[in-house]
């Protein structure tokens, strides 16, 4: 029986690799910082207390492990948290990659981001040969760094999978980006970026991952974009499923960042963190697409159809 461990096994995405494991006959230990109330029975799971930014806690779970699913980072846009999303997105793979050397696991497989792959193309199809271009702050940064110590871990000898999913979407964490995503067309907003919305269903990213286990080539990175689909009308298809409005006012990227400008200028004076910022719209409107050819080549994969992802993840909203 091989032995998985999961990091991350709590957040928005580890709970549905949580689910997708639970078909398989691995033992599963997934590592959390406290065990949740309502634990997924699981057969095979257990859940054990740590954190990827004590390396002392990894040795407690490490050894025995023959393959580790690092899903533990931090998301947000905010300015405020970029040396935050340093210490965990970054110095936290570099402790994950450290101990699966130190504790002799074989294979590591690394959730990361279309954000990684060069953000600041413009209007641009990307594959996986995008190379960073982007700012040096930021999400994306972070997520960009902890893939260089992933590769640093297989020029040492470790076998490596990286994974750069869109937009995750599925019911369940609101503080997630597309939790706040469906939060907002609930509310009713009338309004709509321009530019286009790259996303993919949870429970496919989920299924990649856990068929890269026995993935026998090293090295090896995979876009995972299901569809992507103008912002406007990825938001009429979810508010139509939710019983809401079904016309939406495009607002030009321009507009909305100077908008955004004066948020955040108001939200300083009175001492509070925006919680949309003009570098999340930057990102929303870039106009990027991304390729997932090589997933569908390489591993005959098939993601869900739009209908069926945008269904489910509203699934829990009605």
């Amino acid at each position: 029986m091989k032995k998985v461990l999961i990091t991350g096994a709590t957040g928005f995405l580890g709970r549905h690799l949580l689910m997708e494991l639970g078909k398989t006959d691995y033992e599963v230990t997934a590592l959390c910082r406290r065990i949740p109330e309502n634990d997924q029975q699981i057969p095979g799971l257990r859940y054990c207390v740590g954190d990827i930014e004590d390396f002392m806690s990894l040795s407690d779970v490490m050894p025995g492990a023959e393959v580790v699913i690092h899903a533990a980072a931090l998301v947000s846009v905010k300015p405020d948290d970029n040396h935050r999303m340093y210490q965990v997105n970054v110095l936290g793979t570099r402790n994950v990659v450290n101990a699966c050397l130190t504790f002799g696991v074989k294979r590591l497989i690394h959730i990361s981001s279309v954000a990684a792959l060069g953000g600041s193309n413009q209007n641009q199809l990307l594959d996986e040969r995008a190379g960073w271009n982007g700012a040096s702050a930021g999400y994306g940064y972070t997520k960009y760094l902890s893939e260089l110590e992933v590769f640093r871990g297989q020029s040492e000898g470790l076998e490596v999978s990286i994974v750069n999913p869109s937009v995750i979407l599925g019911p369940g964490d609101a503080n997630r980006t597309s939790g706040m995503i469906l939060q907002f067309i609930r509310k009713g907003w009338p309004i709509a970026l321009d530019g286009s919305a790259n996303v993919v269903d949870a429970r496919d990213v989920s299924r990649v991952i856990v068929h890269l286990i026995n993935f026998p080539s090293s090295g090896e990175r995979f876009i995972l974009n299901g569809f992507s689909m103008p912002w406007s009308d990825l938001f009429t298809e979810i508010s139509k499923r939710l019983g809401g409005r079904t016309r939406y006012w495009m607002v030009p990227t321009r507009v909305a960042i100077g908008a955004l400008w004066i948020y955040g200028i108001i939200m300083k004076l009175v001492r509070k963190s925006p919680t949309v910022t003009p570098q999340a719209v930057r990102m929303a409107t870039s106009g990027n697409s991304y390729s997932s050819a090589k997933v569908i080549k390489h591993l005959a994969f098939q993601f869900s159809s739009p209908e069926s992802t945008l269904d489910w993840a509203c699934s829990g909203l009605k």
